[in-house]
């Protein structure tokens, strides 16, 4: 079946929930391919991605919010979406650590050590994250051997003095 894009453009037009399941499905797929490229989740299959975006919820943030804030306990995992954030050593004189962008994943730490927050994570614009849900975390790490070995790989390139607690 073959439509000429004037003649799909008047199809979806004419049936609202047509283009509805159009768009969520152009979205879904843009959204695994985001997760794709991202270093943590590249070792996983197209079905794990799945698995993953069901149990993700977004949430967005203004500028100079707070996403996390060191010495809260770890009660999530995540991967900027959009936008961009500082990584921030408030027990340190507010040292910026690193600067985060779209692509970039934060909260593991925590979650694999049961330890407090290693730093604070400030939005720089705009931003957008998506969320995992510590339950949902160590789900995925434990039915998921590659995915633990990628989260634990980017949590041990932290050098010990910038998570350190002073």
């Amino acid at each position: 079946l073959q439509l000429s894009t004037a003649d799909f453009d008047q199809l979806v037009s004419q049936h609202p929930d047509l283009r509805e399941y159009f768009d969520k499905y152009i979205s879904d797929i843009s959204i695994r391919n985001f997760l794709k490229l991202c270093t943590v989740f590249a070792p996983l299959s197209p079905q794990e991605i799945r698995d993953l975006l069901g149990a993700m919820n977004v949430m967005d943030y203004a500028v100079n919010q707070t996403i996390i804030r060191e010495g809260e306990s770890g009660d999530a995992f995540y991967l900027l979406r959009s936008g961009s954030a500082r990584v921030i050593k408030e027990s340190n004189g507010h040292k910026v650590l690193k600067l985060l962008k779209a692509g970039d994943s934060f909260g593991e730490l925590a979650l694999l050590t049961d330890q407090p927050r290693a730093a604070t994570i400030v939005t720089d614009e705009p931003s957008s994250v998506f969320c995992l849900q510590k339950s949902e975390f160590d789900r995925i790490v434990t039915a998921s051997p590659k995915f633990k070995d990628a989260i634990v790989s980017v949590a041990s390139g932290y050098s010990s003095a910038a998570v350190r607690e002073t």
